[in-house]
């Protein structure tokens, strides 16, 4: 009788120890469950438009999203306002460091060349 009683404590332990597995591994999806859910509910939200393929939440076309952050990982970082750069007027993420040149920049004019310099213009070679 002591051994029947012994053998069902341990399978009623073994139970609680499968039964707390079973809910931890069932939290662990729920949160998976809800963090994919937030992905779907956001992809439908950012949408890429304009000429610049920009990501937009919801229509809104002042505040540009990174389209190399949102596709590559999913992130939505806000690209800056627009900026003077070497190549151009674009904006510049700051977590990826792509620059977005929206506007480049216009090519520097010609060099003049002097065919025969004059004796102050020879002193400032």
């Amino acid at each position: 009788m002591q051994d029947s009683v012994s053998l069902l404590r341990q399978e009623n332990t073994m139970l609680r120890e499968e039964n707390a597995r079973v809910r931890e591994e069932n939290a662990r999806f729920r949160e998976e469950n809800a963090k994919l859910h937030k992905l779907l509910i956001t992809r439908d939200e950012l949408k890429a438009s304009g000429p610049h393929k920009y990501f937009y939440k919801d229509g809104q076309t002042d505040s540009p999203y990174c389209p190399k952050c949102w596709q590559k990982d999913g992130r939505q970082v806000l690209l800056p306002a627009s900026a003077k750069f070497a190549e151009g007027v674009g904006r510049q993420c700051t977590v990826c460091d792509k620059l977005y040149v929206e506007e480049p920049a216009k090519p520097l004019p010609p060099a003049i060349a002097i065919a025969n310099p004059t004796p102050r213009q020879r002193l400032f070679r």
